[in-house]
Parts: structure tokens; C-alpha cells; sequence
């Protein structure tokens, strides 16, 4: 109809309808843009009672684009939140679409008009009208335009999951919950069982970590109520006892662990590099420390840990555990074939703060005439004594002494193979040089250098990460790249003859080094 009539009165009121069809059509396309492109902010947060926590990788949520249901609001753009960096490119972008629908009106205006030149008022303003409400239509946002408050609360809420993460699983939460294909428990029946007395913080916390996907919420209405019913998720059902999150998690984020991070600024002002935030905190070393408290339930829970490292993780498609890996390093097969058939001859193999031995425990049983000593500080050695893979089997192959690797004249002389694992990441520079010295004259027969390998297990730093600064904060020690390990070796006078990477999901290396003035 518009289009149609090209003289008289209509002429005006066609105009007219136009404008007003362009505003419809705008706030259309910017209702659409807020809902299609703007789902969540990052496509990765969600908005919930004012609080932002990060979806990991999605898998709390049932929607493609990674929102969740509960407490699900779009987050509109400020323009506050335009990076510097890259506003070229915005601005690019903003001007291309504002051209297009600039001509796109002209184009209109044009088939309304019988001559170019007859445009009014009310046609330039209807462009400049369109020009300015694409202007502020919303753009997809990136993690460069996420504004410094926001960035801030994001790490703010990462440290707020994680201490309700450990005071659930430490309050025995999710042994209580029920499994992901039930109705799901209330807060109330949860309280109940785990002698919960605040309800209602519980349900919060809960609710909580439903945002971050470790659990599992519905919601339910009876009536005007609305109720919450919680299930498991995968991540929490790692999280009951047996799981493999759970040592982790009551270890890394208990309060004797957390706490030496805010001694942070601390420590750096001291001159003594060898006072870990962890020692200004506790006023011992995480040895010591657990040494002391060793009927704690914290001890009992990083002395588990330690043995779920060696022994209970598996590992990749294989289902192999760290001892069996290490156990089939070339090293050992290169060994049996060098030694002599005698018994009396057989290799010696010293595994130097080898915890619980299962390391060790692997490797003479690949190698049935072998022997071997497992070294750690006494109470360590005295709690592995009736350990019944070590008694058992091996006993007649099977030694555990206890000493202290700093300490001269201690170690065992002249084995065939000295193994260290995750040692040398708990010391700085000139601790890791006085084990390694140690180790070079126990490895020194009447002055001449006997022919004893030395075998290193280290993850390699191959770029700063929180792994690194956890090793420095709570134990005093650095992780290390390959370049760093040979000169700290050669300082201790070895020298590297091989580097293994272990399977990728272990995230470790073996070093074997030599000493460097040996003449076989």
C-alpha cells in the first residue's frame, strides 16, 4: 500500500507508517540480539543472586549454549565493558552494519519517492533515526571484554566454591546424597543425617555448587512453595568416600593447606628463601607438621593421599597406576641385562623417601632376584613395617631404614640405582644440592665413583602454574624445567644421560643421570 501510492496525502502518512514499522522492526532485532547472542555472559557464567561462578566445561547444564535453568538471567552489555585492545575491530564492525541498514532505508525511500531529490525532513531523519538505534544494539561478548569488576568477582567466587566444596565433603554431604537417578534429598533430610544444624546455610551452599555443576538441583512446586531437591552430578559422586577427588579435596583445600596463601605477601618480604608461607604459618615444615599431628584426621588424609598417588590411581585407557609405569622404564630391563646371574650379585635398588614403598614393592617384583631398601624418615618406615605387600612376598627382599637424606653418612652405599620421587620439587636450589651431594659420596667407594644411576621421577615445569607456587608456598620447593634439573645435577657433579617422558596422562618425566667423573 505505501509503495502504491506515490502522490497526495498518503504520501506523508506512508512515511509516517514507515518510521513507525522501522521502530517495531529495530527493537525486534535488539530483543532478538539480547536473547540470541547473550544467553550468558562468556557463554561460560551465569548470572544467579548476584553472584558469577564459571562452568567449567558444561556439563552442568542441559541447554547447548551452557546456560542452566535455576536462576538463569541475561546479563546486559555496559559500555564500561568495551576493550581497548580491541575497539578497532568493534568499531569496525558497528560502522559496516549502520552503513547497511542506512542504505537498506534509502533504498525504501527511494521506491516511495518519484524523484531522489524530493526527500523531506522526516526521510533524513528516519535514517539517522536507524544509524542511531543499531548503535546501541548489543555485541556478543568475549573474555577481552569482561570488565575488571567482573574478572575480580569471578576470582573472588573461585575461592568461595572451594571452601564450601570442603566443608561439605568433610562434612560428609555427598555420602549422604542420593544418587543422580532418584528424586533427590532436601536440604533438611541432608542436615539430618550429617548433624547439620543450620538448614538453611546448607541449602545456600548447596545451591551454591549446583551453579558450578558439582551438584545436581531441582526445583520442585507444591502449591505456592517452591522446594529444592539435590542430586548427584559426576563430579560429586568422585566426592563420597573411595572417590578419587575426595583425599584430594580434604587435603589441598583444607584450612592447614589454604591458609599459609594468605601469608603470601609475608614470606616475600623475608630474606630467608628457604621460609615457606606454609612454616609461617604452622611453624614447621608440611613434614614436620604432619609428623606431629600424625593421629590427626588431616595427617591421615595426606598420608592417604601420598599412597593413592603411588599405587591406587589409575591411569589412561590401560588402567596402569604410577608404580606400574615407573616399574617399566627401560632402565630396569638395561639393568638385568648388564648384571652377572649370581644372586649374591643381584641388583640393589634404594628408593630414597619412598613413602609407602609401593613404588619400590613394583619394581622387585618385575625383577624376582633383586633387592631393595626403602629410606624415609623413621615414623614413615615405621608405619610401612606391616604393610602386607611388604612383608609378605618380599620380606626376604625387602628393607626399610630410616634417616634423614641431609644428614652425612646415613645413606646406603653404593646401590645400583638411587630413585627419587616428587623429592627434589620440595626443596629450593641449595637443599636439593645437599641430597644430591649426599648421594654422590654414598655413592663413592675409597674415593673412586662407582657405577650408580641415579633416577629422577619430576613433572617438568613447562610454564609457571599454580602447581609450581603451591610446591613453593606449602613445602618450600619449585617444579623445574629439564634445562634447570641438569644444572642442578651438574652443580652435584652427575651428569644426564637420558630423559623419559612417562605417558602423557601422568604429566611426568624420568631422569637418569650418572656421575659425571665415572671411568668404568
Amino acid at each position: 500500500f505505501i509503495v502504491t501510492e506515490q502522490k497526495g496525502p498518503m504520501m506523508k502518512h506512508g512515511r509516517v507508517l514507515l518510521a513507525l514499522l522501522t521502530v517495531l522492526v529495530l527493537r525486534s532485532l535488539r530483543l532478538r540480539a539480547f536473547a540470541g547472542n547473550f544467553p550468558l555472559r562468556d557463554q561460560g557464567s551465569l548470572h544467579s543472586g548476584g553472584s558469577h561462578t564459571r562452568l567449567r566445561d558444561g556439563q552442568a547444564s542441559s541447554h547447548p549454549n551452557g546456560a542452566m535453568e535455576f536462576g538463569t538471567e541475561l546479563e546486559l552489555p555496559k559500555n564500561s565493558d568495551v576493550s581497548k585492545k580491541n575497539w578497532p575491530i568493534q568499531w569496525t564492525n558497528s560502522l559496516l552494519l549502520r552503513s547497511f541498514l542506512a542504505i537498506a532505508l534509502l533504498a525504501l525511500l527511494i521506491a516511495l519517492e518519484t524523484n531522489f531529490g524530493s526527500l523531506y525532513g522526516l526521510d533524513v531523519a528516519l535514517v539517522a533515526f536507524g544509524v542511531g538505534r543499531l548503535s546501541v544494539l548489543p555485541r556478543k561478548s568475549t573474555k577481552a571484554e569482561v570488565s575488571q569488576e567482573d574478572w575480580l568477582e569471578d576470582v573472588t567466587m573461585q575461592t568461595h566454591v572451594a571452601a564450601a566444596l570442603y566443608a561439605l565433603t568433610d562434612a560428609g554431604v555427598f555420602d549422604a546424597l542420593s544418587d543422580s537417578e532418584g528424586s533427590g534429598m532436601e536440604a533438611a533430610e541432608l542436615a539430618r543425617r550429617c548433624k547439620i544444624k543450620q538448614v538453611g546455610e546448607l541449602q545456600r551452599l548447596l545451591l551454591l555448587l549446583s551453579s558450578c555443576g558439582i551438584v545436581q538441583c531441582d526445583r520442585v512446586r507444591s502449591g505456592v512453595a517452591t522446594c529444592h531437591r539435590f542430586k548427584h552430578s559426576q563430579r560429586s559422586q568422585e566426592l563420597r568416600v573411595g572417590g578419587s577427588a575426595r583425599i584430594f579435596t580434604l587435603v589441598h583445600l583444607s584450612p592447614d593447606q589454604v591458609r599459609p596463601w594468605w601469608r603470601i605477601g609475608e614470606a616475600l618480604s623475608t630474606e630467608d628463601s628457604g621460609l615457606s608461607p606454609f612454616r609461617l604459618e604452622h611453624g614447621l615444615g608440611p613434614f614436620e607438621f604432619y609428623r606431629d599431628h600424625e593421629h590427626s584426621k588431616a595427617a591421615a588424609n595426606y598420608n592417604l593421599l601420598m599412597r593413592q598417588l603411588g599405587t591406587d590411581t589409575q591411569l589412561g585407557s590401560n588402567g596402569r597406576s604410577y608404580a606400574q609405569i615407573i616399574a617399566s622404564l627401560p632402565l630396569w630391563a638395561e639393568l638385568a641385562d648388564s648384571s652377572p646371574p649370581q644372586s649374591s650379585l643381584a641388583p640393589l635398588v634404594v628408593d630414597l623417601g619412598g613413602g609407602t614403598g609401593h613404588v619400590l614393592a613394583a619394581v622387585l617384583k618385575s625383577n624376582p632376584c633383586w633387592s631393595g631398601v626403602l629410606f624415609d624418615q623413621p615414623h614413615v618406615v615405621q608405619e610401612n613395617q606391616l604393610d602386607p605387600v611388604l612383608v609378605g612376598e618380599l620380606s626376604d627382599r625387602f628393607s626399610a631404614v630410616g634417616g634423614d637424606f641431609f644428614a652425612e653418612g646415613t645413606l646406603p652405599e653404593r646401590p645400583n640405582v638411587f630413585m627419587l620421587k616428587w623429592v627434589l620439587h620440595d626443596w629450593d636450589d641449595m637443599r636439593c644440592c645437599k641430597i644430591l651431594q649426599n648421594l654422590r659420596k654414598a655413592a663413592t667407594f675409597s674415593g673412586t665413583p662407582c657405577n650408580t644411576r641415579l633416577l629422577i621421577i619430576e613433572e617438568l615445569r613447562q610454564e609457571p602454574n599454580t602447581a609450581d607456587i603451591d610446591m613453593w608456598v606449602v613445602y618450600g620447593g619449585r617444579e623445574r624445567t629439564i634445562i634447570e634439573h641438569t644444572q642442578l645435577l651438574s652443580r652435584a657433579g652427575f651428569l644426564v644421560s637420558r630423559v623419559t617422558p612417562l605417558p602423557k596422562e601422568t604429566g611426568l618425566v624420568a631422569i637418569e643421570a650418572e656421575l659425571a667423573d665415572y671411568m668404568p
